[in-house]
């Protein structure tokens, strides 16, 4: 499976577009960090170390023994994941 889901060069011309914005409110979150006596940089390396383990059932390819979970337009494999499932599960994550 190669073909492109979206055209080579859109995310980089949107992030582009997007760059400023994103240094500066990047920045302003370090300097709101720091009042609070957090390093910005500690959070960065706690977050590279997070992870959210999907079972498989989530994404649609596995199951249990007495049923299959399939996620609506589920193409097949590993990669797609079931969106209401990764919302559930990383809800609690964004304060949600």
């Amino acid at each position: 499976m190669n073909e492109a889901v979206m055209p080579p060069d859109l995310l980089e011309r949107e992030n582009a577009i997007r760059l400023d914005a994103l240094e500066d409110e990047y920045e302003s979150l370090g300097r709101a960090l720091d009042r609070r006596g957090v390093s910005i940089d500690r959070v960065k390396d706690a977050l590279k170390r997070f992870g959210v383990a999907i079972p498989s059932w989530g994404v649609g390819v596995g199951g249990t023994r007495f049923a299959k979970a399939k996620c609506e337009g589920k193409r097949g494999g590993g990669k797609q994941s079931c969106p209401a499932l990764l919302s559930h599960l990383t809800s609690r994550w964004r304060g949600a």
